[in-house]
């Protein structure tokens, strides 16, 4: 059987692909990374219509070839598939934390809600109140409740048991293998202990962010 796994950013996806890379001939792994469903220059985004009409199409070309796909995908982009389905999540607010001050470091690459929030110098707060944040799993990478035929959903909370439990899922040898693309550095931890500590600052974004929290809540884990 085929499997698809989706590298939600900001879950551990780089230690993931790395261990996934290992363990999958290189001439049966695809990585897809071409259309993030998060990315609004992507098809299934910028023409919905037409990305559903050839998206079987394309990804049949990638059948041909690869038993391992991983990447930040749409996942209705394999609707026809009959594939192991896993993926990574992570608590909605830590995950949007660790995504804001990623991009703070990252170079721009034309993503628009990444130039949105620099040109704009948004705060934490204003950043998780985006669009972009409050739909991130349940409108852009698991919409239409899509996430119901996923057979492996790890919690981040639990990386040290979910990462092999996953690997095993899939039929993957797991190793001990440290973290890649974390949010390394003294002013990183600081910035985001100094926002977990205001339990105001929390609460309002977990309030924003209450239908991501319950989708992770009732999903992760699984």
């Amino acid at each position: 059987m085929k499997t698809l796994i989706v590298h939600v950013p900001r879950t551990a996806g780089a230690t993931l692909r790395r261990i996934v890379a290992e363990r999958v001939a290189p001439d049966r792994l695809h990585l897809d990374y071409a259309e993030s469903p998060a990315d609004p220059r992507s098809p299934c985004n910028a023409a919905p219509a037409e990305f559903a009409a050839t998206a079987a199409e394309r990804a049949n070309v990638i059948a041909d070839r690869a038993s391992v796909v991983f990447g930040h995908f749409p996942i209705q982009k394999y609707d026809t598939w009959n594939a192991l389905r896993a993926t990574v999540l992570r608590d909605p607010v830590e995950r949007a934390v660790s995504q804001y001050f990623f991009w703070q470091r990252m170079p721009r690459r034309g993503h628009p809600v990444h130039e949105q929030m620099l040109q704009s110098r948004l705060s934490v707060t204003e950043f998780v109140q985006l669009p972009h944040i409050t739909g991130f799993y349940t409108e852009s990478f698991f919409p239409r409740r899509s996430i119901e035929r996923f057979d492996v959903v790890a919690d981040f909370a639990r990386l040290d048991v979910e990462l092999p439990r996953l690997c095993a899922a899939v039929g993957l040898p797991a190793a001990d293998i440290p973290r890649e693309n974390a949010n390394a550095g003294p002013e990183y931890e600081t910035a985001l202990q100094t926002f977990l500590s205001d339990s105001r600052r929390v609460a309002f974004a977990r309030d924003v962010l209450a239908k991501e929290i319950a989708f992770y809540e009732r999903w992760a884990g699984r």
